[in-house]
């Protein structure tokens, strides 16, 4: 798992560098943003916004859900726990991963 993160983080380096996007601070009210860390902010709301559409309007959410609140009764109403489990942990780690670079 960790290669695959190192491998995400080298591709999207290279990306924003490939892009030539250059770092330009921008000044509000005494604080200095830069490009970089705008990019980063735009691209985790959207990550925000996909995941909280995955969760609410898919059938795969509404079994995260379900075993969220109680594993027992979602194996009784046939929903796979021990596959719904690493999707949610994958979900989240996909979520998580703008903010670790």
């Amino acid at each position: 798992m960790q290669a695959l993160q190192q491998l995400v983080q080298q591709i999207s380096n290279g990306l924003v560098i490939g892009l030539g996007i250059k770092s330009v601070d921008y000044g509000f009210w005494g604080i200095n943003i830069s490009t970089i860390q705008i990019l980063i902010l735009v691209i985790g709301v959207v990550l925000m916004v996909v995941l909280h559409l995955f969760v609410t309007r898919t059938v795969t959410g509404a079994a995260m859900r379900a075993a969220a609140q109680n594993m027992t009764t979602a194996m009784l109403m046939g929903i796979g726990v021990n596959r719904i489990i690493p999707t949610t942990f994958l979900a989240g780690s996909v979520n998580r991963y703008p903010s670790s670079t």
